[in-house]
């Protein structure tokens, strides 16, 4: 698939890094096509002075930027013969596949200064964050049968275990139930991510929603059960628990990802029996 823009992206596009961050990318005109695509797991854009194209994929592909505002995505390749590095046949049987794609085409504020022009990462837009949350994590809703009811058990209609909305530059990156060394009982993981946003493209999406101030988030707030428990730091495995928090609020800094231990040294499997 390959869309032609007039966007003067020069040999300059980009793409994430296993839907966490971005990263520039550059096309060297003494290579081969193969050795410039690079590997596009979720999103990408090209992008000049005045216009922005981003690209939400659905399944992971490969993308390259040929000429000056042109991204071009590989969705299918087919092999007549063995490559030689270790496929040991053609790939001759291809079948259709059904895939996914999302694009946003937005226009830049005038004047607004973006990341510096050497830095190597780069930065979705709020119109491009809330296209890849969209794809990615898609609403699925849920509705029982009513024949399956139980009248004497009160279903609830809405539940949340968040006290406060996050910020749409914050993400909950993973939250895990698990037991610790004995003496803490049991304990919440979980992985904060902080998504830095170019705020240069689509104003009125930046007006409607909420940016974090400079990634400070209350932990022990951020979740409606735990706040008289403990917060610590821990690896993001959650195979080591660092020192203890002395201030529940934490700044991330933008690509940051951060992981903390709750825990009470008291018996809280009600509590998590909850969660």
């Amino acid at each position: 698939m390959r869309l032609s823009t007039n966007i003067s992206s020069e040999n300059e596009f980009f793409t994430d890094l296993n839907g966490l961050n971005m990263i520039k990318r550059q096309r060297f005109s003494k290579l081969p096509t193969q050795a410039n695509y690079y590997p596009l797991p979720v999103v990408g854009y090209i992008q000049d002075k005045q216009m922005r194209l981003t690209v939400v994929t659905g399944q992971p592909l490969g993308a390259a930027s040929m000429p000056s505002g042109q991204f071009e995505i590989m969705q299918d390749r087919r092999l007549i013969q063995e490559d030689h590095r270790g496929l040991g046949q053609g790939v001759t049987d291809n079948l259709l596949t059904n895939h996914l794609f999302m694009f946003v085409l937005e226009k830049k504020k005038p004047s607004c200064s973006s990341s510096s022009v050497n830095h190597p990462a780069g930065a979705l837009s709020v119109g491009g964050l809330l296209a890849t949350e969209e794809v990615l994590h898609p609403l699925i809703a849920m509705h029982p049968n009513p024949s399956s009811f139980d009248s004497d058990y009160n279903y609830k209609d809405h539940f949340t275990s968040l006290s406060c909305d996050l910020p749409i530059d914050l993400t909950v990156a993973n939250l895990r139930v698990f037991s610790i060394p004995e003496s803490y009982s049991r304990g919440i993981g979980i992985i904060l991510h902080r998504q830095p946003i170019d705020t240069c493209y689509n104003e009125k999406w930046i007006n409607r929603f909420k940016l974090s101030n400079h990634g400070k988030v209350n932990i022990k707030k951020l979740f409606k059960f735990f706040q008289d428990w403990m917060v610590n730091e821990s690896s993001l495995t959650f195979n080591s628990i660092g020192v203890s928090l002395t201030s529940p609020t934490v700044n991330l800094c933008p690509h940051e990802l951060s992981a903390f231990i709750m825990r009470s040294s008291r018996d809280m499997n009600k509590i998590v029996n909850i969660v």
